[in-house]
């Protein structure tokens, strides 16, 4: 198992370093053995949206509602390496998706 622990950009922070973030981390995934479960745990400030069409297969439908670009940048990483995004998976009370 390998477990990749990271705290990401803000979604003020400029294209350009974000762009290079999204490269590193997508650099350290790929270094993971494709035979063995890959944990992500990041807080990435990122925000997905209610709609899950054409992400249902990494994001189920409890999600927070609103989406912001981390989150459009994460969704398309978790897509790309066949990754779940957690926080969608079960139900909580709103309080409790928000950090």
């Amino acid at each position: 198992m390998s477990v990749i622990q990271c705290y990401a950009l803000i979604d003020e922070t400029d294209e350009e370093n974000k762009d290079q973030f999204d490269e590193w981390l997508k650099s350290i995934v790929d270094k993971c053995p494709i035979t063995d479960p890959t944990i992500l745990m990041a807080d990435i400030n990122a925000k997905v949206e209610m709609d899950n069409i054409g992400y249902d297969n990494i994001m189920r439908r409890h999600r927070l509602g609103l989406s912001n670009g981390n989150g459009e940048g994460f969704s398309i990483l978790y897509a790309f390496e066949k990754m779940v995004i957690g926080g969608t998976i079960f139900l909580h009370k709103r309080k409790y998706k928000v950090t």
